[in-house]
């Protein structure tokens, strides 16, 4: 399972490609994005539950990836989505299938790195999955995710610190900036 950092990083980087090339950049506004941040993470909220459920004798393999690490959460969130965008409320139309979005990348994501997820819990529990990580070397499988981690970081700052800012960019076009 990818750290919380990539999932979020992930869903970021791919919500300012799809913000960037809208035709309309008001139609997916900033606000959007911390709704993105939190979907990608919202299948690991059953880790705030396991801190309580820890005193009641609960561990971490009976409460994590069970019922939020399943196909049914993001199937369900879009679902309420669709109803509300149909239905002229086009922002929470589009809140509930960002929600989705993120639900399903974290799944993606989980799914590429573990062999463990049970998609269709508690209906099956049979475990799912690519594994990649188990066809690492040894030595390799214990710093992966931290340098998954750097990676989506040095990404992020990539794409935030190279744009040219507004009159940088009437620079390019040979229009000297104003000044006052």
């Amino acid at each position: 399972m990818p750290y919380a950092t990539a999932h979020i990083l992930i869903m970021l980087i791919l919500a300012k490609f799809i913000r960037e090339r809208s035709a309309k950049k008001e139609t997916f506004p900033k606000n959007y994005i911390l709704i993105c941040a939190i979907a990608a993470v919202l299948p690991d909220i059953d880790i705030a539950l396991y801190y309580i459920l820890y005193f009641f004798g609960f561990s971490l393999n009976e409460i994590h990836r069970t019922f939020t690490h399943t196909i049914f959460i993001p199937l369900i969130l879009f679902l309420i989505g669709m109803l509300f965008y149909y239905n002229k409320n086009k922002k929470a139309g589009i809140t509930f299938s960002l929600l989705s979005a993120g639900c399903l990348l974290h799944l993606i994501l989980d799914l590429l790195i573990l062999r463990k997820l049970s998609l269709f819990y508690p209906i099956s529990t049979l475990p799912l999955g690519l594994g990649l990580m188990k066809y690492l070397p040894k030595g390799m499988q214990e710093i992966i995710l931290p340098t998954i981690d750097a990676i989506c970081i040095f990404i992020w700052v990539i794409l935030f610190e190279t744009k040219p800012k507004k009159a940088n960019k009437n620079l390019y076009k040979g229009i000297p900036p104003k000044h006052n």
